[in-house]
C-alpha cells in the first residue's frame, strides 16, 4: 500500500510538471487574450480535476472575471471585485497564494456561482513584480489544496503571467500600429479600412451611415503665434473631445473592443 501510495503521489506531481510545461510551451503561440485566458483554465481544470478554475485581471484597483470553466456562472464574467474583497481580492492586495480549506469559515468569501464550493486556493498572477491578475480554483471538497498545490502555483502563475505580459504587448502593438501618437485617434490607414467595412455593413443591412469631417479654423495662426508645441496641445485637446463624444457598445461581453463610432 505504501509503494502504491508513493507511485500515485508521484504521478500527481508529474501531471502537475507536465502542466506547467505544457502551458509554458503553448503560450508563445498564444498571443490574444481572448484565446489566451480560456485556454489556460480549460488546461488547468483538465489536468488537476478541480470543479472550477478562473482568471480575474487586474483593471485599476479592481479584478474582472475574464474566463472561466467548471461550476462557474457564466452570467459572472465581467464580474469587478476591489482589491481587498474577497479571497481574490486578498490575494491581489497580499501578492501572496491564499488557501482557504473552508468557504463558509471565511467571513469575506465572494459566492463563484460554483455550487457546493467548500475551498478555495488564489494566486497572485506577476510579471517582474507588477501584478496583471489573479488565478483561482475551486473544489467542492473541503481541504482539497494541500501544500503541493500551493507550490505549484507559483510557477504555473509565473508561467501564465509570461502569457498574460506577452498578450498586452501583442494587443499594445496592434493598437499603435492604428492609433495616431499625437492624437491617440485612429491613424490615416485604419480610417480607410474600417470605413470600406461599414460602407459594406450600410449596404448589407440596410442602415444609414454618416461621416462628419471637422476643420480647425485658422489652426496655422495658432501655430505661427504661439509654437507647434502648442498647436499639438490643441490637437491633442480636440481629439480629447472628440472622443469624449462618440458612442461605444456597453456589451464588452457580447462585442469585445469595437466601436460603434470611429473617430480619425
Amino acid at each position: 500500500a505504501t509503494q502504491l501510495g508513493v507511485a500515485l503521489y508521484n504521478a500527481h506531481i508529474r501531471a502537475q510538471l507536465e502542466l506547467v510545461q505544457d502551458i509554458g510551451l503553448q503560450l508563445v503561440t498564444i498571443v490574444r487574450t481572448e484565446e489566451l485566458f480560456p485556454w489556460i483554465v480549460r488546461q488547468i481544470r483538465d489536468c488537476l480535476h478541480h470543479d472550477s478554475c478562473a482568471i480575474l485581471r487586474v483593471e485599476g484597483d479592481s479584478l474582472v472575471l475574464e474566463a472561466s470553466t467548471g461550476g462557474f456562472a457564466r452570467d459572472l464574467v465581467g464580474m469587478r471585485i476591489p482589491f481587498g474583497q474577497g479571497i481574490t481580492g486578498r490575494c491581489a492586495i497580499e501578492k501572496r497564494v491564499i488557501n482557504v480549506g473552508d468557504i463558509r469559515s471565511d467571513p469575506g468569501y465572494i459566492t463563484s456561482g460554483v455550487e457546493c464550493a467548500r475551498s478555495e486556493i488564489a494566486a497572485p498572477i506577476l510579471f517582474e513584480g507588477e501584478l496583471h491578475g489573479v488565478l483561482t480554483i475551486e473544489s467542492s471538497s473541503p481541504d482539497a489544496f494541500d501544500d503541493d498545490d500551493v507550490r505549484l502555483l507559483s510557477p504555473l502563475s509565473a508561467q501564465v503571467a509570461v502569457g498574460v505580459h506577452q498578450a498586452q504587448m501583442f494587443a499594445d502593438a496592434e493598437r499603435m500600429a492604428v492609433t495616431d501618437a499625437l492624437t491617440g485617434l485612429y491613424n490615416y490607414r485604419y480610417f480607410h479600412e474600417r470605413l470600406h467595412s461599414e460602407m459594406a455593413r450600410s449596404a448589407r443591412y440596410g442602415h444609414p451611415l454618416s461621416l462628419v469631417m471637422i476643420d480647425l479654423d485658422q489652426f496655422k495662426l495658432v501655430n505661427d503665434r504661439y509654437g507647434h508645441l502648442k498647436g499639438d496641445d490643441v490637437l491633442r485637446e480636440v481629439a480629447r473631445m472628440v472622443k469624449r463624444n462618440t458612442r461605444c457598445y456597453d456589451e464588452s461581453v457580447t462585442v469585445k473592443h469595437t466601436d460603434i463610432d470611429i473617430a480619425s
